[in-house]
């Protein structure tokens, strides 16, 4: 049994075990012990925490999106809460890394989580898959909401793009589908991967 309890002004969590006293055949009372477990569970929270957690950039991981988009299909089914999923690609990425070298990669990829963090709202959550792949789940509203959000999103881009010391243009490719359009997660990623890619095409040909 767990449960909590004031020390010195500060609350601690504690663990209880009881079990009877019998003499003679009967139970007389209760014997048992308080344990303050406050600091251990804390330290079990960190180490969670951190293989949820992507070492660069600080944003959930991969492991951490299969947990919490299941609780988004929950919250669906439960009280048809909708959500979007928000498919974000660096374009041409690998290049970046080959001409300015990984270090300078490292810093592309932290300014770009800064970005979807400071875009994100409370209804979002943004994730790093891996390399330069990111995703964001969103509460959805309606369609001009998540077009917000886009917008808002490459707006930074651009600041960020225009007070760089290197002379490169990061661009970013965005490909959204909302669940509700699909009712699965493979089908609503797959449709979000597409539109992203779609993206992806569109910006080589204008180059």
């Amino acid at each position: 049994m767990r449960g909590e309890c004031i020390v010195k002004g500060k609350v601690r969590k504690i663990a209880a075990s009881k079990q009877p006293y019998v003499v003679d055949r009967k139970i007389v009372g209760l014997v048992g012990y308080f344990k303050d477990v406050t600091d251990e569970l804390k330290e079990q929270e960190k180490l969670e925490l951190l293989t949820m957690t992507d070492a660069l950039t600080g944003l959930y991981n991969r492991r951490a999106f299969s947990e919490i988009v299941e609780k988004f299909m929950n919250q669906y089914k439960t009280d048809k809460t909708d959500f979007a999923l928000l498919m974000i690609d660096i374009d041409k990425f690998k290049q970046i890394n080959d001409l300015y070298g990984h270090d300078y990669g490292d810093i592309v990829l932290t300014k770009i989580s800064h970005i979807l963090k400071q875009v994100a709202s409370e209804n979002s959550v943004v994730f790093r898959l891996g390399g330069d792949e990111f995703v964001i789940l969103h509460q959805h509203k309606n369609e001009a909401e998540l077009e917000s959000i886009k917008f808002e999103i490459l707006a930074e881009l651009n600041r960020a793009n225009q007070m760089a010391r290197v002379s490169i243009t990061v661009q970013l490719s965005i490909g959204m589908a909302i669940y509700s359009d699909y009712g699965n997660l493979r089908d609503c990623l797959d449709a979000a991967d597409k539109g992203m890619y779609a993206e992806k095409e569109q910006h080589k040909k204008e180059q």
